[in-house]
């Protein structure tokens, strides 16, 4: 039996609209409902991908990009805020799904801050992890 299947849609100019496309700050969800796109899995599957280095480096970078530009549109947002409640709660919305994109694709930059204590007053070393959520309760 051979190995027969649909021709890969691979190739640098699909990687470059891809990540384009998500340096725009949109999905790639919405990339691949796009007809003549490639699938997902398809997607997801390339970038595990051992052999596409020149993908992976250039997806990586489109989400930095995403995430700055969700960073970006979270001001925007904020500042365009009306005193209307239901779009106050729409913004709000908006703002809190950007800043957990942003702290999930930048959590150096963008994710909460823990602080850690050492405590060492006996031979046994005990680590206290906490958020600045704990510290502000």
């Amino acid at each position: 039996m051979s190995n027969v299947g649909r021709p890969s849609l691979y190739s640098d100019e699909l990687v470059d609209r891809i990540c384009e496309w998500i340096s725009e700050g949109k999905s790639l969800r919405s990339f691949c409902r796009i007809e003549d796109n490639p699938g997902f899995q398809t997607v997801l599957d390339w970038l595990n991908d051992d052999d596409k280095i020149y993908f992976r480096s250039k997806y990586a970078r489109a989400r930095e990009i995403q995430a700055e530009v969700m960073a970006d549109e979270l001001l925007e947002i904020a500042d365009d805020t009306k005193p209307d409640q239901l779009k106050l709660a729409h913004d709000k919305m908006k703002i809190e799904t950007r800043q957990w994109i942003a702290a999930k694709l930048l959590p150096k930059k963008y994710g909460n801050i823990q602080h850690i204590e050492d405590i060492t007053q006996t031979p046994k070393q005990l680590v206290i992890v906490t958020t600045d959520k704990d510290i502000n309760t």
